[in-house]
């Protein structure tokens, strides 16, 4: 079992899971499988966005990735985004480095377990539907022969099958391109490295990246809890035809461990047999809730609803409006602009790779409200506690709570009407119409 070391001071800021590997769980959680275990197939439901269907195939001579294999490309996903995350996905680090990225601690086993690792991802093959959401295109994606890791090698020693893997050994690797444009665009969620490097198992550390996720509604605020059909939980985990009693007894480690680290306040179970459901209750999220204005900033810039409102949670202020700023000036110099929401992720990220010294626009103040004009009576006359209470009747439970926050902010304002909320709510986009309104704070 791969020995834990607690990542040193600074990472939890620096590390991140990307969406998609977490959530279409594409690696076996548990330490072992057997040597038949050259493939698998699963379509299940776990949550909200549908279902997810997924066929895994091994390379030849090897089994499908498992265990420390999560450790491993949760540390290159970080790797990729600190070293600038290159176009071409490519990769250079030592393996210790690596180990460091992925919360593991040095010992001549865990050189040959990394060494057989990345032979796994860089084998494996996967075929998914519908099931890979790209978040520059907004759509879910289909792909066949999908590989995690496109090449690898070893720089130092020579790529000699009976080499000695080394702490100093170079690694040259290359990630999937999908994988790679998805961690542009911001399609991410922080991971407490200190917290997940800290717990004992693979199937602990995978079922709490998992948690982690779930414990964030689809805006990006906490949720309070969470319940999935313990059947679909395990085929998610990749406990294939396992006995439901023999499920139970597996997680039992894991929920243990959460329970007592305060990560989980509770688990039960309802119901009996394949019709069993696993219930979760969280007991924190560190996520706190952003301010309206501050995600309408990135939003209206081009960035999505959710990686806006991650990177509003993770950064100040002022670092926000400075990057903010610098991107401006870039497009009014004429910049070219593919992917708005990536490159603003990117001045956010990497200020210094930008010129720390932008043209400034200038400085937006909101609209004065328009007054009410003589006579008139009802929401748009209201005073500001009047008005919180009718945008609370007009938008009632139907949104989720930050867009709610943030129309509630807009109405407040004067920047929208109360027959505008009624709107909202009949829209197949909201997030858009939302964003539109956003943006006419900074109109002239």
């Amino acid at each position: 079992m791969p020995e834990r070391s607690v990542a040193s001071p600074g990472t939890t800021e620096s590390s991140h899971d990307e969406l998609n590997l977490n959530r279409l769980m594409f690696i076996v959680a548990t330490n072992r499988v057997p040597t038949s275990a050259v493939g698998w197939e699963k379509t299940v439901t776990i949550d909200h966005q549908g279902p997810i269907h997924i066929r895994c195939t091994a390379g030849r001579d090897n089994v499908v990735p498992h265990g420390i294999d999560n450790d491993v490309i949760v540390g290159l996903v970080n790797l990729y985004v600190q070293q600038g995350m290159p176009d071409d996905g490519r990769i250079t680090v030592t393996v210790s480095d690596l180990l460091r990225a992925c919360g593991l601690s040095k010992n001549g086993r865990i050189y040959r377990e990394i060494r057989e690792s990345l032979g796994r991802l860089a084998d494996t093959k996967y075929d998914f539907t519908k099931s890979w959401y790209d978040a520059e295109q907004r759509a879910w994606l289909d792909e066949e022969g999908f590989r995690l890791i496109l090449q690898h090698r070893f720089l130092t020693p020579p790529q000699a099958p009976s080499a000695q893997f080394q702490a100093e050994t170079v690694i040259q690797l290359t990630l999937a391109n999908l994988l790679t444009r998805s961690i542009r665009a911001g399609h991410l969620r922080p991971l407490d490295l200190d917290f997940y490097a800290s717990l004992s198992q693979p199937l602990i550390r995978t079922l709490y990246r998992m948690l982690r996720e779930q414990s964030f509604s689809s805006d990006g605020t906490p949720a309070l809890s969470f319940t999935a059909g313990l059947r679909a939980w395990a085929t998610h985990l990749g406990l294939h035809g396992t006995r439901m009693d023999l499920v139970r007894r597996a997680l039992h480690p894991a929920h243990d461990e959460l329970l007592r680290k305060g990560f989980l306040l509770d688990v039960s179970y309802v119901g009996r047999g394949e019709a069993q459901q696993v219930a979760y209750r969280f007991a924190k999220n560190l996520l706190p809730l952003p301010a309206p204005d501050i995600v309408g900033l990135l939003a209206q810039r081009g960035m999505t609803m959710q990686a806006a409102t991650h990177l509003a949670a993770h950064h100040t202020r002022a670092h926000i409006e400075q990057a903010c700023a610098t991107f401006d000036a870039h497009v009014q110099r004429g910049y070219p602009v593919k992917n708005p929401g990536g490159l603003l992720t990117d001045i956010l990220r990497y200020p210094e790779k930008y010129d720390a010294t932008p043209v400034m626009p200038k400085p937006t103040r909101p609209r004065t409200p328009r007054p009410a004009v003589s006579g008139e009576t009802g929401p748009d006359a209201a005073g500001p506690e009047d008005r919180q209470r009718t945008a609370a009747f007009l938008l009632g439970r139907s949104h989720p709570e930050h867009r709610r926050q943030i129309l509630t902010d807009l109405f407040v304002g004067g920047f929208v009407t109360a027959a505008e909320l009624t709107l909202i709510g009949r829209s197949d986009d909201p997030d858009a119409l939302l964003m539109s309104w956003v943006a006419r704070r900074s109109a002239p």
